[in-house]
């Protein structure tokens, strides 16, 4: 094992998913997978016997599954690794109950690697570039953020205050991989308070801030264009929630009409 890399167990039933994960994670010249492993009990006893800083799993797995091996490891003083769990599954209370089991994140497949490892490096305090995987002179990263400072303003939010800018990145981070919204916390507050050295409440009330004064300012016409019978009626104002992924949504969608119309023209 080289010391000088930090140490990452795997474990997966689909073991060519794994090695996959594998080749991307020491790519980075960072990370160094020490065993992937397709069985709950053997895993458990891997890893507490080699003691990974990282363990990365299917929720899933032969005999314990995933969030019963992070449960296990718990109790074992003096070791707490990094534990990200991922799986097919879409479910709300599947998720919650997994984050609230100790689990420091959690990601819904099929997922971006890149997007995967960008988090994990930031789970980990490993300072990068940036904390979006995508590439500024890509086309289509290009867009991501052409269409969402577009949104911005014609929903009237004012650019000048941080709120306009913490909304951007949240926009763009799930215009990247929209399962982010379902944990906001971690997938999209967390990260922008690193990479902006703030706090995750800092960020939230600032973009809450922003939505406000953003839907004060706004004409009627121009909330029901955005939102229409998408947001609860008995609310004055989306939350931050449906505000993000309502114009991820739109974002993505102009991604999609701008590769379309570029196809049709060739």
């Amino acid at each position: 094992m080289d010391n000088n890399k930090i140490s990452v167990l795997i474990i997966d039933g689909d073991l060519s998913f794994a090695q996959t994960l594998k080749e991307n994670l020491e790519s980075t010249n960072i990370y160094e997978v020490i065993d992937m492993i397709d069985d709950g009990t053997m895993a458990l006893s891997i890893a507490l016997e080699k003691k990974p800083r990282v363990i990365i799993t299917d929720l899933l797995i032969p005999n314990i599954n995933g969030k019963e091996i992070c449960s296990m490891i718990e109790r074992v003083d003096k070791y707490s690794p990094i534990f990200i769990i991922y799986s097919s599954i879409h479910n709300d209370d599947v998720v919650k109950e997994v984050v609230k089991g100790g689990v420091s994140h959690y990601f819904i497949k099929p997922f971006d690697i890149a997007n995967f490892i960008s988090r994990l490096n930031s789970l980990l305090n490993i300072k990068t570039s940036t904390i979006f995987s995508f590439d500024c002179n890509d086309p289509q990263s290009d867009v991501y953020i052409t269409e969402t400072t577009k949104l911005l303003r014609k929903m009237g939010v004012p650019p000048h205050i941080s709120g306009y800018h913490y909304l951007r990145e949240a926009i763009i981070l799930a215009a990247e991989d929209f399962s982010r919204i379902n944990t906001m916390m971690n997938n999209i507050y967390k990260p922008i308070a690193y990479k902006n050295e703030s706090t995750i409440a800092r960020v939230e009330r600032s973009m809450r801030h922003a939505i406000e004064v953003a839907c004060d300012r706004c004409r009627v016409h121009v909330l029901e264009e955005f939102f229409g019978n998408t947001i609860d009626r008995n609310k004055d104002k989306p939350s931050n929630r449906e505000f993000i992924a309502l114009f991820a949504d739109r974002v993505l969608l102009s991604v999609s009409s701008k590769r379309n119309g570029d196809n049709d023209d060739s």
